[in-house]
């Protein structure tokens, strides 16, 4: 009871300080909503049509077991420093929120809806980083990135890479799940 009191509030405080970090790096502007429905303060980069002609550089293949043995060993490591049993109680919460947000932030990104996609891209980005997923981490701030520019079109190909690296989690978490009480 009180290592789940502790884990709790040790998310929550995770969590409370990522979201200050934002508010302190946004700063204190008005939203105003464009006619996309994208808040007017997410688009001020460049529009579309300029992003279009700058060169894509191709990203290197990423090694998704290298992901999840990655968080495997953070949350490993966390349980070291201060709570036995952390990983058996965070990896489930985890791996079921997770699965169906990925479902849900597909869904807004299919229907280009930049405010759901922008909160589940958000949401999953700070759960991530709080289990140590540094490659779904990134791949949710571009995500982030795109929607705020109302531009969708490299978000399915992150959605399979955060889904990739999603699933190397579930099978480098199954031998530890079947070895917990």
């Amino acid at each position: 009871m009180t290592s789940e009191i502790i884990l709790i509030v040790v998310v929550v405080a995770l969590l409370l300080v990522i979201a200050a970090m934002l508010r302190q790096r946004d700063g204190a502007k008005t939203v105003q909503h464009h006619s996309s429905g994208a808040p007017e303060l997410w688009r001020t980069a460049k529009p579309a049509e300029e992003r279009a002609s700058m060169p894509d550089i191709p990203a290197a293949p990423r090694d998704h077991e290298a992901a999840g043995r990655a968080v495997i060993a953070h949350l490993r490591q966390l349980e070291e420093r201060s709570a036995p049993g952390l990983t058996a109680q965070v990896l489930p919460v985890f791996l079921k929120d997770t699965a169906a947000r990925l479902a849900a932030l597909k869904d807004a990104v299919d229907r280009k809806d930049a405010n759901t996609a922008h909160r589940l891209a958000h949401t999953l980005h700070g759960s991530a980083a709080t289990v140590g997923a540094a490659s779904m981490v990134t791949s949710c701030a571009e995500v982030i990135r795109e929607v705020r520019h109302g531009v969708f079109d490299r978000c399915d190909d992150l959605i399979k890479e955060l889904m990739l690296d999603f699933e190397a989690i579930q099978k480098a978490s199954q031998s530890i799940l079947s070895d917990a009480p």
